[in-house]
């Protein structure tokens, strides 16, 4: 599908420029004076999906999406979707919110679907909710989130614990709190 191109990237193929792009989403990709910062959301999915994949496998496991009902959510969907076409694995459902919406129905559809594994699309404005009412309701999922689903706060937040068995996040600087790298 061909899509409208930003004027902008018309204008930096024209006049031979390459520019470094302000989003994580991946709809830059196909602009080829454009150069990544960073992985787009739907490669950190991705490898997150790979990462679990060789580490606890998708054998007799249910993988499912929670994901906000906007472009950022979609980036998630479609890291997901691109993943369990690659890696021989089925979404079993997909839920979706609102920001500030209350989780209690998004986890009920996660749980009732008995997910194994949740690939997540949340902000930290929502990561508290959609960890909380897990919790409360005793689903402990293997939780894949984007990186800016994470807040440092949450380290040592009442959900610590929750956060520290069940959440993975997919970002580039996971080392921010490694104490043993220099500078952190």
């Amino acid at each position: 599908i061909m899509r409208n191109r930003p004027r902008n990237a018309m204008l930096m193929e024209e006049d031979q420029i390459g520019g470094a792009v302000a989003t994580l989403d991946g709809e830059w990709v196909i602009e080829p004076n454009l150069i990544p910062a960073l992985a787009p959301y739907q490669i950190e999915m991705i490898n997150g999906a790979a990462y679990y994949g060789d580490n606890e496998g998708y054998d007799d496991k249910n993988a499912c999406v929670l994901r906000q009902d906007d472009s950022y959510g979609d980036a998630g969907q479609q890291g997901a979707d691109f993943a369990a076409t690659e890696l021989g694995f089925e979404i079993k459902t997909s839920a979706s919110f609102a920001t500030g919406d209350d989780m209690t129905a998004q986890i009920q559809q996660l749980q009732d679907n008995d997910c194994d594994v949740v690939f997540q699309a949340s902000t930290l404005i929502d990561s508290p909710s959609v960890w909380g009412r897990a919790e409360a309701v005793g689903f402990e999922p293997r939780w894949i989130a984007l990186g800016p689903a994470w807040s440092s706060a949450f380290a040592s937040g009442d959900q610590a614990q929750y956060i520290k068995d069940n959440v993975w996040i997919m970002a580039e600087d996971g080392a921010s709190l490694d104490t043993s790298i220099s500078g952190v």
